[in-house]
């Protein structure tokens, strides 16, 4: 089956898309004129997309979409994209296609049977394949091409950088701001999804992550407003599902005020309810922009979860990567507040929540001293 999902235009896609299908069902019904007029017109389309992208330009040179069939074989075949052999293929389905004309039928005495319009379909698979590696080649992979690939292969995590390095910024555009949320909005909606984490949503989460930080700034700043757009818009299932793909505290600094503010509320109450993977690797990177309410909140948030040892290690690295990042007041508000957790622990006895705070509190700060270090060999830990 032909696949178009290196066509960038989502019009011509779809045109080709229906084409094809249609092209399949006038096959199986025996309609072999229809069948040499829809795989030609197919094919032409797909050179002539190919050709006003990377093909010969400027004075001399015949604007690809005022050529004919054959000169645009021609035009591929000398830029690399078609093989001998695919030319000579391609220039059968030329000569098919004149079949379609009443005088040459009858000069010629040939038929379009069944077997030229097999042929035909066939080159139509033959052609997308060969332009979509040439397309590869020029610019990398498409939005849709990207998306399929994580769809369908989630262990492409490890090689996202290298599946998105040589995309240009109109496409890496695309995928941060159309193509990836779509796509993700309609697995969501169709429930397509599993509950919890999943190899899928982290594939996502992959792909934005490494799009988003290989995006221009104006993508970027735009990116971050259509994810707080979605928080104050949407149903809290979808502000769930999408914030695991596409949450990122790093995005903050490409926010105002009022929407930064709203971001880190939301995530800050989220923290304090739910510490899935996906919310600690979005809150990285948020440490630069906690004031000291903010810092009150994120501490106590993650210091409780390591006292209690819910996602201890994770929360532990998150908080005190974080506070590296702090400004020197909410620094001193993360250290206050986990020393108040630590009193208030000490106070009622809850010596193994003392001990991982402890631990917790020494690597904060590195010169804190602990007083039960100093000698009371009473303490029962």
């Amino acid at each position: 089956m032909a696949d178009f999902d290196f066509i960038r235009s989502s019009d011509l896609r779809a045109c080709l898309d229906s084409d094809y299908c249609e092209l399949q069902l006038v096959l199986d019904v025996g309609a072999n004129k229809a069948a040499l007029v829809l795989a030609g017109s197919i094919v032409e389309a797909i050179l002539c997309d190919y050709l006003l992208a990377y093909g010969p330009q400027g004075k001399g040179h015949k604007d690809p979409q005022k050529m004919q069939l054959g000169e645009m074989i021609d035009a591929c075949h000398d830029a690399s994209v078609l093989s001998d052999k695919n030319r000579d293929l391609c220039s059968a389905v030329r000569h098919y296609r004149n079949l379609i004309h009443a005088g040459r039928l009858t000069r010629l005495n040939e038929a379009a049977d069944e077997n030229s319009a097999r042929v035909a379909a066939s080159l139509v698979e033959i052609v997308s394949e060969a332009v979509s590696k040439a397309f590869s080649a020029e610019r990398g992979l498409t939005c849709e091409q990207i998306v399929k690939k994580i769809e369908t292969d989630p262990t492409s995590i490890p090689i996202m950088s290298h599946l998105l390095g040589p995309c240009r910024g109109e496409e890496l555009e695309r995928l941060v701001l159309d193509v990836l949320p779509t796509r993700y909005r309609e697995a969501v909606a169709a429930r397509d999804l599993p509950e919890g984490p999943s190899e899928i949503t982290r594939a996502y989460r992959a792909c934005y992550e490494t799009a988003f930080r290989k995006a221009p700034a104006k993508v970027k700043k735009a990116a971050a407003a259509q994810v707080v757009a979605i928080v104050r818009q949407e149903p809290i299932q979808v502000v769930l599902y999408f914030e695991d793909a596409f949450l990122m505290a790093e995005s903050l600094k490409h926010l105002g005020v009022n929407d930064r503010n709203t971001l880190k509320a939301h995530l800050m109450e989220r923290l304090k309810t739910e510490r899935s993977e996906f919310i600690i690797r979005a809150a990285k990177g948020v440490g630069p922009h906690l004031d000291i309410n903010d810092a009150y909140s994120f501490s106590f948030a993650l210091a409780s979860a390591v006292s209690m040892d819910n996602d201890a290690l994770a929360c532990q690295r998150l908080l005190v990567a974080e506070s590296r990042e702090m400004t020197p007041s909410s620094k001193r508000a993360t250290l206050w507040q986990v020393q108040r957790l630590l009193d208030f622990c000490r106070e009622h006895e809850q010596w193994p929540r003392v001990n991982r705070v402890k631990a917790l509190m020494q690597q904060l700060d590195p010169k804190w001293v602990d007083p039960d270090a100093q000698g009371d060999d009473d303490i029962p830990f």
